[in-house]
This record gives structure tokens, sequence and C-alpha cells, in this order.
């Protein structure tokens, strides 16, 4: 028992010492006569001495009086001085101010008195430090008050900025759905009238060219015609046969885009629909087809499509390349499919179009400058264009004179109605 309270005692001793040397105040434990027994490092410090030299120096030759620096202190002294001016005396005679607390110990063979000391230098720096930090403290506040502000405002200038600029293009948007029921409207009224012309127009046609018709056959009957009557019967009912056949076009093409109707798709077998097209075109034709057919589609192709617009479109491009082949080369069709799309080339070996001519060719009722003695009325390629925007595909024309025409349909495998907005 004595040996374990022995240790415990010298434990205590070591912790007690670590903790004495380690504070950060300047400790002084001295006997009531005024003779230091013990510093710590931080008392070794403000004094400029080291341990064997503070020890058993007297209270007196370390403290001073400030208003009566002659004054000797002594610990009766400091009881009467207590947080009153001092300061202490450095071994290199410098003068310090501190401030001084004081704690009796008593043992059972004496009494002692334990001094903490504080140099008012430290804490005068450390009050001016304290200062300078609230005084920045306080300037950042400011600053995050103005820049708060600054933010406040502009947020609020550029929200009423955006709400003008949405009030704006919402006024626009207005005024383009009003233009935009106006122009539908307008392309109504139009293609019913053009509807209605070609309508009308259609059975007086017919009925001349069936007069036409007994005329010429009357005259062969008894009483023959001269070879300048033949002739103007001729042009007179070619001239008829083209004017029917632009109002057939224009009818079918008000009758398909223009029913009000939502457009049917279906899926089509395109490779199948281009070899009833080239066998109709061989079939019609027989041995007078001077310009043969080739289709080359090794691969089966399959698109959401309406079959009616896409065949009237293909038709009228394969009636082009046989027209303007002018019986040379063949006409070759092949069909592919090119990631999402399906791409149909139908090529000839004609005359071609001029270069300058083919952006005008989809344009209604106009035909290129080298058409002669070929009859058209110049709706073809505009009809294939109307029925391929219709069919969200598109038409790309590549010719060179003499060399012939490449016709271009690129069409989306699966199709997508469009709104008015679109």
């Amino acid at each position: 028992m004595e040996n374990a309270a022995a240790q415990d005692k010298e434990v205590w001793s070591k912790m007690l010492n670590t903790l004495f040397q380690q504070c950060r105040e300047a400790l002084l434990l001295i006997d009531y006569q005024g003779v230091v027994q013990i510093a710590n490092a931080s008392a070794m410090d403000l004094f400029g001495y080291c341990l064997n030299e503070i020890q058993n120096l007297r209270i007196e030759s370390l403290l001073q009086a400030v208003n009566e620096p002659e004054l000797k202190v002594t610990i009766p002294d400091l009881l009467h001085m207590y947080d009153k001016n001092i300061q202490v005396v450095r071994k290199d005679n410098h003068l310090l101010p501190v401030s001084i607390r004081m704690s009796n110990i008593s043992t059972s063979r004496s009494v002692y008195v334990l001094l903490f000391i504080s140099a008012l230098e430290n804490r005068l720096i450390k009050d001016k430090t304290l200062q300078r930090k609230n005084a920045e403290i306080i300037k950042l506040k400011e600053l995050n008050n103005r820049l708060k502000n600054y933010s406040e405002r502009v947020l609020r200038d550029r929200t009423q900025i955006l709400q003008e600029t949405v009030d704006s293009l919402v006024e626009t948007q207005n005024q383009l759905r009003q233009s935009l029921s106006k122009e539908i409207a307008a392309n109504e009224k139009c293609s019913k009238f053009a509807y209605l012309i070609s309508h009308e127009y259609r059975n007086p046609l017919t009925a001349i060219l069936s007069s036409l018709n007994l005329i010429e056959r009357h005259g062969h009957a008894g009483n023959p015609l001269s070879d300048a009557q033949s002739q103007h019967l001729v042009k007179a009912r070619e001239h008829i046969k083209l004017l029917v056949s632009v109002t057939d076009e224009l009818l079918q093409l008000n009758t398909t885009l223009n029913g009000g109707r939502k457009l049917s798709t279906a899926e089509v077998v395109v490779t199948d629909l281009l070899t009833e097209l080239s066998q109709n075109w061989s079939r019609i034709f027989g041995e007078k087809q001077t310009v043969p057919i080739r289709l080359n589609a090794p691969v089966k192709v399959v698109v959401e499509t309406n079959s009616d617009l896409l065949k009237q479109a293909l038709n009228n491009l394969l009636s082009n390349a046989v027209k303007y082949s002018d019986g040379h080369g063949e006409v070759v069709i092949e069909c592919e499919e090119v990631e999402d799309c399906c791409v149909i080339k139908i090529k000839d070996q004609g005359r071609g179009i001029p270069k300058e001519e083919i952006q005008k060719l989809s344009n209604g009722f106009y035909r290129a400058s080298n058409t002669n003695g070929v009859s058209g009325n110049g709706l073809g390629l505009f009809i294939v264009r109307q029925f391929l925007e219709h069919l969200n595909g598109k038409l790309e024309l590549v010719s060179e004179l003499d060399f012939g025409t490449c016709a271009t349909i690129r069409l989306p495998k699966r199709y997508e109605e469009k709104s008015i907005a679109d």
C-alpha cells in the first residue's frame, strides 16, 4: 500500500509540474519572506532569467511600483497594491507593466504565495488585434451589405427586363398566330378557288376534246379534211390534252393535300412499290419502250408513310427520267437504308437540266429551257416536292447537261405528324 501511495504521489507530482511548466501565464512560487522558490518557463521568459538565476531572488528585486520606481515591492505591498499599477524589472533592466493575481498555499511547514503575472503589453497587443479584427469584420459586413443591395438591384432590373422580353415575345407570338391564321385562311381560299376553277375547266375541256375527235372522225367518213385543217386539229387536240392534264394535276393536288383530313400512313415495302412501278412502265410501253428501267434494290426496305403520295411522287420522277432520256441509255432505280432514312435514287442518262435552273423547278408551271419537243405542264417536280414535304421527306436534284439527272428522295423510316407551328 505504501509503495502504491508513493507511486500515485510521484505521478501526481509529475502531472502538476507539467501543468505548472506549460501554463502560458508567468508563475512564481515564493515563500512568505518573498524569496522565489519555483518559476515556470513563461516566468523565466518574462523576467529574462534562467531557472538557476531566478531561484532564491527576492521579489523586491523583480517587481516595483509604476508610480514609485524607487519603491521595492514586498509581499505586504502586493496585498495592498492588488490589481494596481505594477511593473517587472527584467534582467536587462527593461521595465514591463504587468497585472498580478495571488493565491496562498499553506503546508505543514510554511506558507507560500503563488503569483500569476500577465504582461500588459501582450494584452494590449491582443486588444489591438481584436479591435483590428472587429474593424475588418465591420468593413466586411458593410461590403457584404453593399454587394447584397447591388445584387438585389441587378436581379430586380434583370427580372424587369426579362419580364418585358417575355411580354414582347408573347405579343409577337399572338401576332404570328393571327398572321398564320390569316395566311391559312387565305391559302384555303386559294386552294378552294383553284379546285373550283380546275373542276369547272375540266368538263368543258373534255367536251371540246370529244368534239374535236368527232370532227376528225366525220372528216374521214366522207368529207376529208385538208392538210392544214388536220394539222390545226392535231394542235388543238394536243393543247386540250395539256389543259386537261393540268386540271387533273391541280385537282389531285388539292384533293390529296387540302382535304382537311389527317394523313393516313402504314408500313410500305418500298422495294415492292418500286418493282410494281417499273413493271407498270414496261407494260405501258411494251416493245416501244426504248429506255429500259433497271431496279437495284438488294435489301428489303420498309417505311411508315402514305403509299398513294409516295407512289405518285415516284411515278412523276420516273416519267421525267423516261421522257427526257430521249431514247438513250437506261433509267436506274436504287434503294437503300441509311441510318433512319430510306434513300431512293432515280438516275437517267438524258439531256439533263441547266444548273442555274434546278432551283426554279420547285416553282409550279416552270419548265427548263431545254425541254423542247417534250410535252409537259411544269407541275411534275412541284407536285413531287409538295407530296414529299407532307411525308417529311426531301428531294435533291443533281444534273449535268447532256449527261443525265439523278433525283434523290430521302424519306424517314418512321413518320411523325407535324403541327401547324412546325
